[in-house]
């Protein structure tokens, strides 16, 4: 009990709310400074009725009376609790209005539930709710987690909209995760083996990477490859057909296999040794240094493959040596009459020519890169020459091969006859083209042969070709050369960007012609095009193609599907065009040969 004597005034007292009565207090003041506050009293740390001091009625005391001492003795009385949430010993906790006791279990504040455990203090992280089950709670604002991932030092959770743990194979954010049930809803990692409700299936293996989300197709595990189902997900085993075109052989325990292995049902097969992929027609290392002969079905035959200090031989199941032109499984080899050793590389039976691989020594067929150079073998092997018509439909192709059995290309004299070749893909060229060898245009007729003398082209125009060199008689007029010297000279005019239709017309009026233009160049291709030739364009006329950027849109209300690029054909095989703000000088043929070759023509519609 704290025990004092206080000498106060009324003015003391009426201003400074931190001085308060104590139940047990001595002072001596005057009676009209008893007008003090609850204020005053919780200064002191005790709320404590004041309703006797309050009805004194300080105004009917003489202003002058004198102080007088006083005892005031007053019973403690019971402290006021505060009600809602408190901090009590360092815990939040929350008082309940009615009752003004601890709440307890789970409780909705405003934004967020929270749980109170038995003692009334607020609970944090994971907690095992009764009545609820397990429920996990922010660290700091004790809020319950739901529709999120909850990371505790038991695994990692998904909360629902109600804050309990999901169970279960889960879609979530565009991802199926395995909810283990018997872990409480832990999200599973790795190899999971999981329900399957698919027809005449049980369970399925299936992969989840670090992040719980079940994966597809090919994946590296540990250092092994593996493969899982592209739209279930279930780990695949035995032979298999992967996208990347290739089989494969997976075991039991879902892992690649390489090298021989037996597959159940098939028997011996062979798998590359790096990619795994089923080989055919190859031979094998059975592992203790025998190689067997796989045939074109991946089958191993009984036949051998057997190396000395002189070579390689060929046996069968008894050992015996083969000789001849041999076709086993659908594969040829040749093996010396005499000494039955298998041939490699280029050699030559009853007029034909063959090649041999190296190292598996079997005949080539189809379609082969020899020392360098394409070559073409027939289905027995024999090397082809000559013309050859490769594919079928258009994508078909004729193409040569010398007398070596090498693919040409360019330009070529073959029976006195000039020809020319793509120098890529050993296409023979039909109709137009330009030699920068002569810089000349010349005509390939439909059997690829040059033409001579008078001919009528693709556009209909009728075209003499030198009788000597082939090259086309294109006449060029003054006018034609002013135009070209203007548009070589490189000279932007000052225009930016990909200003080409606006550029055209500034170069012919330069040149002295015509200075029409249209909104762009689309729409002065459709205006003022001449043909659709692919060649025999004239110096100085207008060349059409597709924008280089794709542009289209709509201009005065006119909707262009593409807005389109034009340059200026200056001999020499070159177009000139302005393009983002330069004017380049181009193959003639990187405008002709694309699919976005409109043509050409003359700006203005006036011929030069």
């Amino acid at each position: 009990m704290l025990r004092n004597v206080f000498d106060l005034n009324a003015d003391t007292l009426l201003f400074n709310p931190l001085i308060a009565i104590h139940p047990v207090v001595t002072m001596k003041l005057p009676f009209r400074a008893l007008l003090c506050t609850a204020g005053m009293s919780a200064a002191l740390g005790v709320l404590s009725p004041i309703s006797a001091l309050a009805a004194t009625d300080a105004a009917a005391q003489p202003a002058d009376t004198p102080s007088a001492e006083i005892q005031l003795e007053t019973e403690a009385e019971p402290e006021i609790s505060l009600l809602g949430e408190q901090v009590i010993d360092g815990h939040w906790c929350y008082i309940d209005d009615a009752t003004g006791q601890k709440v307890t279990g789970m409780m909705q504040l405003p934004g967020k539930t929270v749980y109170y455990g038995p003692d009334g203090a607020m609970r944090y992280g994971l907690q095992d709710v009764p009545g609820f089950g397990l429920r996990y709670f922010d660290t700091i604002t004790g809020a319950m987690a739901t529709n999120c991932w909850v990371a505790t030092d038991t695994g990692t959770y998904r909360a629902g909209s109600d804050g309990a743990f999901l169970t279960g194979e889960q879609a979530i954010d565009g991802g199926w995760y395995w909810l283990d049930p018997d872990a409480g809803g832990a999200r599973a990692t790795g190899f999971t083996d999981i329900p399957d409700n698919r027809p005449g299936k049980t369970t399925k293996t299936v992969f989840y990477d670090e992040n719980g989300r079940m994966q597809y197709g090919e994946r590296c595990v540990d250092g092994r490859w593996y493969h899982f189902e592209e739209v279930y997900g279930e780990m695949s085993r035995g032979l298999t057909d992967l996208p990347a075109g290739k089989t494969v052989y997976y075991g039991d325990d879902g892992a690649m296999r390489y090298g021989a292995q037996d597959v159940p049902g098939l028997g011996l097969r062979y798998f590359d040794r790096i990619t795994g992929a089923l080989l055919t027609n190859t031979w094998g290392d059975l592992g203790d240094g025998t190689l067997r002969f796989f045939d074109g079905t991946g089958t191993a035959t009984g036949y051998l493959l057997i190396a000395d200090a002189q070579g390689s031989y060929l046996t069968d199941e008894s050992g015996e040596r083969l000789t001849g032109m041999l076709s086993i499984g659908g594969t040829r080899f040749y093996a010396d009459p005499e000494t039955g050793r298998l041939a490699s590389g280029w050699i030559t039976v009853d007029g034909s020519t063959y090649y041999a691989d190296p190292s598996t020594h079997t005949l080539m067929t189809g379609e082969a890169v020899v020392d360098g150079s394409w070559h073409l073998f027939d289905d027995n092997g024999a090397m082809r020459t000559g013309f050859v018509t490769l594919g079928e439909g258009g994508g078909a192709k004729t193409v040569y091969y010398g007398d070596d059995g090498a693919m040409r290309y360019g330009e070529q004299a073959i029976d006195g006859r000039w020809y020319y070749f793509d120098t890529i893909t050993g296409k023979m060229r039909v109709g137009w083209k330009y030699l920068e060898n002569g810089d000349k245009w010349v005509w390939y007729g439909s059997d690829g042969a040059m033409l001579y003398g008078n001919q009528v082209v693709d556009d209909g125009r009728t075209i003499h070709f030198d009788m000597n060199t082939g090259a086309a008689q294109i006449p060029v007029t003054e006018r034609q050369r002013r135009v070209a010297d203007q548009a070589k000279r490189c000279d932007t005019y000052g225009l930016s960007g990909g200003w080409c239709q606006a550029w055209i017309s500034r170069t012919y009026r330069r040149a002295g012609e015509s200075a029409d233009s249209r909104a762009c160049a689309y729409e002065a291709m459709r205006a003022w095009r001449v043909s659709t030739s692919r060649g025999g364009i004239p110096v100085g006329a207008t060349v059409y193609s597709k924008s280089r950027s794709g542009s289209h849109g709509w201009t005065d209300g006119v909707y262009y599907e593409d807005y389109g690029h034009v340059g200026i054909y200056v001999g020499g095989g070159k177009v000139a065009s302005l393009m983002y703000g330069l004017v380049y000088l181009e193959p003639v043929e990187v405008w002709t040969e694309s699919d976005g070759y409109f043509g050409w023509g003359w700006n203005g519609g006036i011929a030069l």
